[in-house]
C-alpha cells in the first residue's frame, strides 16, 4: 500500500468483511490479501496454512509468557458485556425485536437507561421502543433533560393500566424530560389522566347513543366502523379524558344489549 489512507481503507474493508463472515458463521482463513485501490477491496493472493509460512522467528529478548488460568479468568470477569452478547441476550432472553436491539445497543446512554428501566420492572419491549424512539428524539433535538429510568418505567406502567393514553404519554415524557418532575405529577398537572370510571362514562355513552340515532342504526345494521365515530363523540364530551378502550366497551354493551 502506498499511503496511510490506503492502509486505513484496507483495514476498514477487512473489518467489515470479517465481521460479516463471522456473523454468517463462516471461518476466517489465514492468507495474504492484496489491496485493490481502484476497487476499494482486498483480494486473496495466497494462503498461509501454518505459522512457519510467515517465516516468523522468536525474539530472543522477550521470554515466553504463560499467564495463569486463574489470572485470565479474573480479567475476563472484569470485562463488560460485549455488544454481540448483549444483542443476543436482549433478543433471546428479553424478547426485544432484533431491529430495535441493533439501534439500542449502538448507544451506551440508551443501554444504560434501558437496563435501569427493566431493573425497575418495566416491560422490555415497551422500554426498548420508548428509549430508541421518543427518548432518542428528545435527545437528538438537543435537549439536556434529566430523564431517569424511573420516569420511563412509570410511564410504561401508566400506559399499561390506562391512566394515560399513548398520545398523552408522549406529552408527559416531553414534560418530564425538561422538568425532571415525577410522571404522576406531570399527568395531574397537565390534566392528561384518563377517566376510566364506568359510571361516569356510562352516562356519557347513553347521551351519545340518544344524540346519534342514525349512527346507532347503522351500527346495529352491521356497519362496525361506525363505533369509531361514536367513541369520538364520547371523547369530545369527556374533553378527551375518557379511556377510549372502556368507552368503546360501554358503547358496545349498550348497542348490542
Amino acid at each position: 500500500m502506498n499511503s496511510v489512507r490506503s492502509l486505513e481503507r484496507a483495514l476498514a474493508y477487512e473489518i467489515e468483511r470479517q465481521t460479516k463472515a463471522l456473523d454468517n458463521d463462516e471461518s476466517i482463513v489465514q492468507e495474504t490479501r492484496h489491496w485493490d485501490e481502484d476497487a476499494g477491496a482486498t483480494r486473496s493472493m495466497r494462503s498461509k496454512e501454518e505459522a512457519f509460512d510467515y517465516r516468523y522467528f522468536p525474539e530472543p529478548d522477550i521470554p515466553p509468557l504463560e499467564p495463569r488460568p486463574a489470572w485470565i479468568e479474573e480479567i475476563r470477569a472484569t470485562l463488560p458485556e460485549l455488544p454481540r452478547a448483549r444483542r443476543t441476550r436482549y433478543v433471546d432472553e428479553l424478547g426485544v425485536k432484533r431491529d430495535t436491539v441493533r439501534v439500542l445497543v449502538a448507544d451506551r446512554a440508551s443501554v444504560e437507561l434501558f437496563e435501569g428501566v427493566i431493573a425497575l420492572g418495566g416491560d422490555p419491549g415497551a422500554a426498548a421502543n420508548w428509549v430508541t424512539q421518543d427518548v432518542a428524539a428528545l435527545r437528538n433535538a438537543g435537549g439536556s433533560g434529566s430523564l431517569t429510568p424511573r420516569h420511563v418505567a412509570d410511564l410504561i406502567a401508566r400506559v399499561a393500566d390506562g391512566t394515560v393514553s399513548t398520545a398523552g404519554a408522549k406529552q408527559v415524557l416531553e414534560d418530564a424530560f425538561s422538568s425532571g418532575d415525577a410522571v404522576d405529577d406531570v399527568i395531574d398537572r397537565s390534566g392528561l389522566r384518563q377517566v376510566s370510571d364506568e359510571s361516569a362514562l356510562g352516562s356519557l355513552a347513553d347521551a351519545v347513543i340518544d344524540e346519534n340515532p342514525d349512527a346507532v342504526e347503522k351500527f346495529r345494521g352491521g356497519k362496525e366502523g361506525v363505533i369509531g365515530f361514536l367513541v369520538g363523540q364520547l371523547m369530545q364530551k369527556a374533553a378527551g379524558a375518557a379511556n377510549p378502550k372502556i368507552a368503546q366497551e360501554l358503547l358496545r354493551e349498550r348497542l348490542q344489549g
